[in-house]
């Protein structure tokens, strides 16, 4: 799942109740996209690279969609 915002919980919510209930359910989440509404109606593949860090619990990504035309 992928959204064009900072975060799926409210930035002052510590406890980040939607990100734990994505991780249970096995959801990959990449968050702070850009651009999603070049997607709309597109056929595309979505690549999302992250970092590999060592304790992290998230990490910066390299995220491109290849749209088919």
């Amino acid at each position: 799942m992928g959204v064009d915002a900072i975060s799926m919980d409210r930035v002052v919510d510590e406890e980040l109740p939607i990100h734990k209930i994505l991780l249970e359910k096995g959801v990959i989440f990449i968050e702070n996209l850009k651009g999603l509404d070049e997607l709309i109606d597109c056929e595309f593949i979505f690549s999302c690279l992250p970092l590999k860090i060592e304790g992290a619990d998230g990490s910066p990504v390299r995220a491109v969609a290849i749209i088919h035309e």
